[in-house]
């Protein structure tokens, strides 16, 4: 029987190699109401007793509330961007999209809620869907976060970090453009 050490140590490794680039993660913007400004009749955001910043979607009002933030220059490296966030009341909510300003050019990708309570959203780099120009991911200079109505209910969203993630796996996928054989 071949010995398991190499194998458990290897796979040992690995993990810690996952949470520690899980734990280094870059913050995407300063978490702060000051850095989110809201748009058109948005409620400003406001600082959480507990640490970060809750932003509300009022009963009854427009079709989406939405704020904006400045952004640190993008890394080709980071490949999507994750928010922490806890939501009290997510059947009110239709969706949470990220939009991305470069320049003129903007691109967004959109989540759903699974639950209340806190949960992680991922929103991946080939996630993202043009919606004018031609956005670049890194001179992306603004983000947008818009809350979408799916009830008349309120909703509140508590964020607890908005982070950059880059991967320390990749995994490499053929296509019908791959040399036959080569998939």
């Amino acid at each position: 029987m071949p010995n398991p050490r190499p194998i458990v140590f290897g796979l040992a490794g690995w993990m810690l190699l996952c949470v520690a680039t899980a734990l280094a993660a870059p913050d995407l913007i300063a978490l702060s109401p000051q850095a989110l400004l809201p748009g058109d009749a948005s409620p400003p955001a406001k600082p959480s007793p507990e640490g970060g910043v809750i932003l509300e979607l009022p009963a009854g009002s427009a079709d989406r509330a939405f704020w904006d933030a400045p952004v640190r220059r993008l890394d080709s490296a980071e490949t999507s961007i994750s928010i922490d966030l806890s939501c009290n009341n997510p059947a009110a909510l239709r969706a949470i999209t990220l939009h991305l300003r470069s320049g003129d050019s903007w691109q967004s990708a959109a989540r759903t809620l699974e639950g209340p309570g806190r949960q992680t959203l991922f929103f991946h780099r080939s996630d993202f869907q043009s919606e004018t120009g031609n956005p670049d991911w890194e001179k992306t200079s603004l983000l947008r976060i818009s809350l979408w109505r799916g009830s008349g209910a309120a909703a509140t969203i508590l964020l607890h970090s908005i982070r950059l993630q880059t991967p320390s796996v990749a995994i490499l996928r053929g296509t019908e453009l791959t040399a036959p054989g080569e998939t």
